[in-house]
């Protein structure tokens, strides 16, 4: 599918406006433009003979002069003059002034309102000239004009510690923005001790960016404000939004605990957390891959033969395909592997008395730990076990009952 951009870009004079909210000039719009233009989509602008210029210098700086149409416009209001007469008429009587007028508000001038209206005209036009041949977007030329996005890269630090063993991964993103340090972690498996793995990797953070010999001084030393994030796309039943607290494994809890880390957990597999994989699309294909791995491999189709079906069922509807078909040997290799990885942690038990027991063969006693809890469960049950190892969770998948 492909998706052909629309914008404009027309001097109403707003270099000259009063309110310096709104003051803007044709220098800071091509800035902006700097910013989203480099976006590999056929491009096409509307815009004056004088702007073109910098309209196409900017595109061809990013290579791509064979996908941007420019059509040039010098007077805007020769387009719809009726419709801006009537505006101009509407802007400037007293009924607007008293029920439609607020101080300081762009809507109150009439140039500002007819520009509005020209975004839809301008789609309208771009199919009529047959510059869209599939689907078409607005993009408006001064895209994070409010400074939501970061243009700059420098603005990023990557702080993502390297050989944490102890994470037992490397699916794990640790950056600092504005005095802010985020660790992302993605997540196949429920874990409810993550929080515990996140403080011993927040200390090491900690310990790289400070300056050791500040700590002993009068002057406070300013850390980065943590954020813990896990995306969890695992086969357990999980809410769309999950919280994990440090506290939650302290031997002796308290309702006000001196040390505290808290860890979202988002549940990103395919139908949950909706509004978030709108506002990230690649997350929301990946989703979708991942189902449909899943899918197959519980209809007892190999698991290479699954992955290979899903990988080229996805290419063909669109589905991370850009990815896909660039990466498709080494995409289909990991896959293979995390998702062997994934169904191995199935185990079978076999309940026997206390003389038959072979762990081996994976015949555990009944009298055992494990056998004690699994003793009177059904399908769907989950049970906490203390072991020597600790607490381990099993969730009861399938029952088969011999004579």
């Amino acid at each position: 599918m492909k998706i052909t951009l629309i914008s404009a870009f027309f001097d109403i004079g707003r270099a000259n406006f009063t309110n310096t909210e709104y003051t803007r000039t044709n220098e800071k719009y091509f800035e902006y433009f700097k910013f989203w233009a480099r976006m590999k989509n056929d491009l096409v602008v509307y815009t004056d003979s004088n702007s073109s210029k910098y309209v196409r210098d900017i595109r061809n700086s990013f290579g791509l002069k064979d996908k941007t149409t420019i059509i040039e416009i010098n007077n805007i209001y020769s387009i719809l003059p009726n419709i801006y007469e009537k505006m101009c008429k509407v802007s400037q009587s007293e009924e607007f002034k008293m029920f439609r007028y607020y101080e300081n508000a762009m809507s109150n001038r009439a140039s500002y309102d007819y520009v509005m209206l020209l975004k839809y005209w301008c789609m309208n036009d771009s199919v009529e000239r047959g510059l869209a041949d599939d689907m078409l977007a607005w993009m408006d030329f001064g895209f994070n004009h409010g400074g939501k996005c970061y243009t700059n890269a420098e603005d990023l630090q990557i702080v993502t510690l390297k050989n944490a063993i102890y994470m037992g991964m490397k699916n794990d993103l640790a950056f600092i923005m504005d005095m802010n340090l985020y660790l992302y972690e993605h997540q196949s498996t429920y874990n409810p001790n993550i929080p515990l793995r996140n403080l011993f990797y927040i200390a090491d953070e900690y310990q790289r960016l400070v300056v050791q010999k500040s700590l002993y001084s009068t002057v406070i030393q300013k850390i980065p404000t943590p954020r813990f994030i896990v995306f969890y796309n695992g086969t357990k039943k999980v809410d769309d939004y999950n919280e994990f607290r440090l506290s939650s494994a302290y031997e002796n809890p308290t309702d006000n605990p001196d040390l505290e880390l808290r860890v979202t957990m988002l549940n990103v597999n395919d139908g949950h957390n909706l509004e978030l994989m709108e506002h990230c699309r690649t997350l929301k294909e990946y989703a979708k891959y991942v189902a449909r791995v899943r899918k197959y491999v519980t209809q007892n189709i190999p698991l290479e033969e699954a992955v290979t079906r899903a990988v080229d069922e996805c290419i063909e509807e669109g589905i991370l395909a850009e990815f896909l078909m660039k990466n498709k040997a080494e995409v289909i290799k990991v896959s293979i592997y995390e998702y062997d990885k994934e169904f191995e942690e199935e185990i079978v038990f076999q309940l026997v008395g206390s003389t038959e027991a072979n762990s081996l063969e994976g015949k555990i006693s009944n009298e055992s730990p494990v056998g004690k809890a699994l003793i009177g469960k059904k399908v769907g049950d989950v049970v906490a076990v203390e072991t020597q190892a600790g607490v381990i969770e099993y969730e009861v998948l399938k029952i088969n009952r011999s004579v």
